[in-house]
């Protein structure tokens, strides 16, 4: 047998000091709301390093083409795979 401090009310996960209980789907609600905002800045910040650091030429508009019809997928490609290298040839 549990002791009674083990043994949560059906429904409720966690007790708040003002007495009302938060849900698991608020909780899930709220990583997720969390998640995609991060995911949309990190994004952002790829946009906008490439159109400032990328030397100009047809590689800058295809990368920023990529990134816009490609989403998220297309920052995170572009940190990994094109980042580095012109970090590293152009020294920005």
């Amino acid at each position: 047998m549990l002791p009674d401090f083990y043994v949560l009310n059906k429904g409720e996960l966690n007790q708040r000091a003002d007495g009302h209980s938060m849900e698991m789907s608020e909780i899930g609600q709220l990583i997720a709301i969390l998640s995609v905002g991060l995911i949309k800045l990190v994004w952002i910040w790829m946009l906008i390093d490439c159109a400032m650091n990328e030397p100009p030429g047809s590689d800058k508009v295809l990368w920023i083409l990529l990134m816009v019809f490609t989403g998220c997928i297309g920052g995170l490609i572009y940190f990994y795979v094109r980042r580095p290298r012109r970090i590293k040839k152009f020294d920005r």
